[in-house]
């Protein structure tokens, strides 16, 4: 779902074919709370496009860790862990890896707050300190300890082993970790290794079963010294067997793979599972199971989802224990769950997709509740598939979640039916009430989650923001874009149009650009938006949005801060990464049809296609600085007598893998400083797929989204 929608109201002239007015109108992204008590702000975790933000732990003093995959330069993947404040400024990172893949999947701080991250890799390079266990081949779990102010690698060990029944049988991965009182580590995860290093007395020694034709994957958990230097304890978990019948069961085996763990306050380890139910329809369930200390036996262990043989899976993301030890699972389904009375939600059985939250006792195991939490709406099966992805418990036994969803579908009602696809709510201890529902653009919450000591949450989206709560009130931002594009983004350039949404932002009554003397004012209604401290002129705000220009004094800075000045006083937004372009091309996220111009003047559509050999105009944002004249920031461009700016960066057109002509980019005559107009030639044979030409625009080492041209076959 896009961010905001462009409109165009009139258009002038042939030739060089210009955009005369341009506005903004508020797609709403509200936040809506059932207690509606925390306002957010945004902060960059300073990531590139391409760059994947995956998990999230907070330490006792609410400095937050948050760790992402990352490519350099020169293409190599890293595993890169950054630590911010709790203002949410960047204070150190650190990245680490092999040559091979590197797959981080967990993390969790301890009391000395060192930073424990576990996961998987095939790389022969990795970075260890210690050896445990038998010689690794395939691929192995990785446990990698960093000192709290990510100075470097204190500990690192691989697990796994060298026997494997075939070579196309999976390797081990790490799927989960925690820490005891004592520093002593644990990790959860897969292995089909044969000679995985299970201590003597473990609850389950027998390695994978296997024959000829294919072999099980187990899942393990494991108990590691503080310096990940010894095997405490270790045990396979899981059934080599899965239910089959009839004459397709030949080399069916069974499949388990640890994705949640954690240490109660007993000492009992709290284990979530996936594992394969039934072979006939491939169906996966979620085991829940509770060890003593020492991993020798099990206090109990449930299946729980939806009847096997009927199909469908049920996927546990995440886990987590409350204070008295009972442990809550949460996840997704694809054939629904059995929800019990009382439950918040049910998404039946059409469709029957949905993430759900199970709570069970940490004693005995009973379940005290399994409730849906989001559903597939049948309009979005393409686009939103629902799932709760992370879980933390408050002081008070709240338990807190974010995971995505179609808004439409949340078990409390949306302030808009447009709000975005990502959430962050609140459940009563029982789960039979939501005390609190936030929901907001794609890639704002949804990744991973965790509390401040106060129980303040604390949110990682898959665009790359750190989102913080307060209970202060005030204004609330829930999303960032390049005015043109229809994605969040924690990175802006100079001269960009920008828009940024939330809640609490501006007047009630939406206010305009006002001009004077050619230049677009920075201050509207007794509102001021400053960034990097340099105030930004203003072309649009409300309530709910506000578009303005990122001003050229950022260019050169690694990044900004963003705040708010209003009629009642001056409230942070966001901090923000700045880089030398962020190119999107103006489009209707709806259609993905870029706003363009054909070279007659006329506006390009399905009824009036461009043809092939003709020039089109289409208008973008982010190209960043231009030219070299003396530039003042919200300027009109003069119609005539004035010289054009020309990016300062290459501009090209990019059609699949071919470079289109660009036979002009530079600034737009009567229309403000950071708005580029690129004129390109359609190819002579395009590559046209439904009357339609995909383009996307390239400015120095930055591409924005592609978007189509209609174009006649």
């Amino acid at each position: 779902m896009g961010l905001g929608r462009f409109e165009m109201t009139s258009i002038r002239g042939a030739g060089k074919c210009l955009l005369t007015a341009l506005s903004f109108v508020l797609l709403p992204l509200s936040a809506n709370a059932a207690s509606g008590a925390l306002s957010f702000t945004a902060h960059s975790s300073n990531l590139n496009p391409g760059d994947s933000p995956l998990l999230l732990a907070l330490d006792g003093q609410g400095y937050a860790y948050a760790v992402a995959t990352v490519s350099d330069s020169s293409g190599r993947a890293w595993i890169r862990v950054t630590k911010t404040n709790p203002q949410g400024s960047v204070v150190a990172s650190y990245q680490f890896g092999g040559t091979g893949m590197d797959t981080p999947s967990a993390i969790k701080v301890d009391a000395q707050g060192e930073v424990v991250i576990a996961g998987s890799t095939t790389s022969t390079d990795f970075p260890t300190t210690t050896t445990v266990g038998p010689a690794i081949k395939k691929s192995a779990a990785f446990v990698v300890k960093l000192d709290a102010g990510l100075a470097g690698i204190t500990a690192s060990t691989l697990l796994g082993g060298s026997q494997y029944a075939a070579s196309y049988l999976s390797g081990t991965g790490a799927g989960a970790v925690d820490v005891d009182s004592a520093g002593n580590v644990y990790v959860g995860g897969y292995t089909a290794a044969l000679d995985f290093p299970v201590t003597a007395g473990a609850y389950q020694t027998a390695p994978p079963g296997h024959d000829n034709l294919g072999g099980a994957t187990l899942g393990f958990v494991a108990e590691l010294s503080p310096g990940l230097s010894k095997i405490l304890s270790a045990t396979y978990y899981g059934s080599s067997t899965v239910e089959c019948l009839g004459g397709n069961c030949a080399g069916v085996w069974g499949s388990t793979s640890v994705a949640g763990l954690a240490v109660a306050p007993s000492g009992a380890i709290a284990v979530s599972a996936n594992t394969l139910v039934s072979a006939q329809q491939f169906s996966q369930g979620v085991l829940a199971a509770s060890f003593a200390p020492g991993l020798g036996t099990v206090a109990w262990k449930t299946l729980f989802g939806r009847d096997g043989t009927k199909g469908g899976d049920q996927f546990a993301d995440a886990m987590t224990v409350d204070g008295n030890g009972d442990m809550v699972i949460v996840g997704s389904a694809s054939n629904g769950v059995y929800e019990s009375a009382g439950a918040v939600q049910s998404c039946g059985d059409a469709p029957p997709s949905g993430g759900f939250v199970a709570k069970f006792s940490g004693s005995s195991g009973a379940m005290q509740f399994l409730t849906a939490f989001g559903c597939l709406a049948n309009s979005e099966a393409q686009s939103i598939r629902p799932a709760v992805h992370s879980v933390a418990v408050d002081a008070s036994g709240t338990i807190w979640i974010t995971g995505v969803a179609d808004p439409i579908t949340l078990p409390v009602a949306p302030s808009s039916p447009a709000s975005g696809p990502t959430y962050l709510a609140a459940l009563a201890a029982d789960g039979t009430a939501v005390e609190a529902l936030y929901e907001e653009s794609a890639g704002l919450f949804g990744q991973a989650l965790g509390l401040t000591q106060t129980g303040s949450p604390v949110i990682l989206g898959s665009a790359g923001f750190l989102m913080l709560a307060n209970s202060a009130g005030g204004p609330s931002l829930t999303g960032v874009a390049n005015s043109a594009g229809s994605a969040a983004s924690t990175v802006i350039a100079p001269a960009e149009l920008v828009s940024l949404y939330g809640t609490g932002l501006g007047p009630a009554t939406a206010l305009g650009a006002q001009v004077v003397g050619g230049v677009v004012a920075n201050t509207l209604g007794g509102y001021q938006l400053e960034i990097g401290g340099v105030a930004a002129p203003l072309l649009y705000m409300s309530a709910n949005q506000i578009n303005a220009i990122v001003p050229y004094e950022v260019a050169g800075r690694d990044s900004v801060f963003v705040a708010l000045m209003t009629p009642t006083g001056t409230f942070p937004l966001a901090d923000l990464s700045i880089r030398p372009s962020e190119p999107e091309i103006f489009h209707d996220p709806a259609s993905g049809y870029a706003v363009a111009i054909n070279r007659d003047g006329t506006l390009n559509a399905a009824t009036n296609p461009a043809h092939a050999g003709q020039l089109v105009s289409i208008w973008a944002s982010g190209a960043g600085t231009m030219g070299t004249a003396p530039y003042v920031d919200g300027a009109i461009v003069a119609l005539s007598g004035h010289p054009f700016l020309l990016p300062s960066l290459p501009v090209s057109m990019l059609a699949s893998n071919d470079s289109l002509e660009v036979d002009f980019a530079g600034n737009a005559p009567g229309e403000v400083y950071g708005l580029l107009q690129v004129n390109f030639r359609i190819p002579q044979t395009p590559a046209v797929s439904a009357g339609s030409l995909a383009v996307s625009l390239q400015v120095g080492a930055a591409s924005g989204a592609a978007v189509s041209i209609y174009v006649a076959q």
